[in-house]
């Protein structure tokens, strides 16, 4: 029996660490799942050779010529690209394409000439694109602003919760910090869209720690970060762990006083996903798909003002900004499941093939 050949594109996993990788990794083992009892498609994998996860099911290797042009023998019928601006989508007008796109924060993050350029090759994908896959309505609305979709099928579907709940939590182990103290939690790679610098004046007026976990990305950031902590005399209160492992990080969403995610530019925000499945008592920013994800079951941060954040701080130290249940919050976190995130996936393959 002849069975269609789809090709999912698994190149981002050579940045491990990263929100994109996470996403090959999850929703691959996911629709590698319902393959098995898929009979008309066959699934494969497009991953770069350093890259052990899907190395029985790779099919092709990334390789930088593909940047310019692929090669099949046999060619699939199906490319699912999974980042938005990738050079390697074949250009054969005979292999069906799925886009998915994250976000376009870019326009947040670039200067106005880069800004032309990354929409200019995000168009590209685009057109060539059978279907469009966006991760949040917020990131669907920006896309059908600033691309002209030609009247093209745009669904959105939320990504899945990485939480393995057969993984015990692990307090970390850092010098000078002292994890049995209450503190504030926040993740994410240190750079300026995290907006990290705003979260030293939720602790001026209340005796909670501030920890802050991610890759030191912008060096130059993590030292106004340090500044304005110094300037607020809670200097000795914040810390920084670098990077965690996967079990140190259930530890502290689990136990932090307050999550606190006060990002200016994201997608969809699966960190918010991560700490609700905890029943956490969660406080984001307002901008961008934030709160779609975190919907009635969080707070908001109504400013970045230094006073109202402050303010706000001294709330928080009193215990006044109430939790809301944590039935509640864990029961919205099951909403994004990678297991559905694929069916999801597989019903577009389907209804272009």
């Amino acid at each position: 029996m002849f069975r269609k050949k789809i090709l999912f594109d698994a190149e981002r996993m050579k940045y491990p660490n990263t929100g994109l990788y996470h996403f090959c990794l999850h929703l691959g083992r996911e629709l590698s799942i319902l393959f098995e009892r898929e009979d008309g498609m066959d699934l494969g994998f497009y991953v770069p050779s350093v890259v052990d996860e899907f190395k029985a099911n790779a099919r092709r290797h990334v390789h930088p010529l593909h940047k310019i042009g692929h090669y099949f023998k046999t060619k699939p019928a199906l490319w699912h690209a999974t980042y938005q601006l990738s050079d390697y989508i074949p250009h054969y007008p005979a292999i069906k394409k799925v886009l998915t796109v994250h976000d376009l924060n870019f326009l947040r993050e670039k200067e106005q000439q880069k800004q032309g350029a990354y929409l200019k090759r995000l168009q590209k994908n685009v057109d060539q694109s059978e279907a469009i896959v966006c991760i949040s309505n917020f990131v669907r609305n920006e896309l059908q602003q600033f691309c002209d979709l030609k009247d093209k099928m745009v669904n959105v579907i939320y990504n899945g919760n990485n939480i393995n709940d057969a993984l015990l939590p692990a307090k970390p182990e850092r010098p000078g910090i002292n994890f049995e103290r209450p503190f504030i939690f926040s993740i994410g790679a240190v750079n300026r869209k995290k907006n990290f610098h705003t979260l030293p004046y939720l602790i001026a007026k209340n005796d909670l720690n501030l920890i802050i976990s991610g890759d030191l990305v912008d060096k130059q950031y993590y030292h106004e970060i340090l500044g304005v902590a110094k300037q607020l005399g809670v200097l000795n209160r914040v810390f920084f762990t670098g990077a965690i492992e996967e079990a140190e990080k259930y530890y502290l969403l689990k136990y932090c006083y307050l999550f606190c995610f006060p990002s200016i530019s994201e997608g969809f925000g699966l960190p918010v996903v991560e700490a609700m499945s905890f029943g956490t008592n969660i406080l984001l920013s307002t901008a961008t798909s934030l709160p779609e994800i975190g919907g009635d079951v969080v707070h908001y941060m109504e400013s970045f003002d230094p006073l109202y954040l402050v303010e706000l701080g001294g709330i928080i130290g009193q215990g006044a900004l109430c939790a809301h249940s944590a039935d509640a919050v864990k029961k919205r976190a099951q909403l994004f499941q990678w297991s559905h995130t694929a069916k999801e996936y597989m019903n577009a393959y389907r209804h272009i093939l």
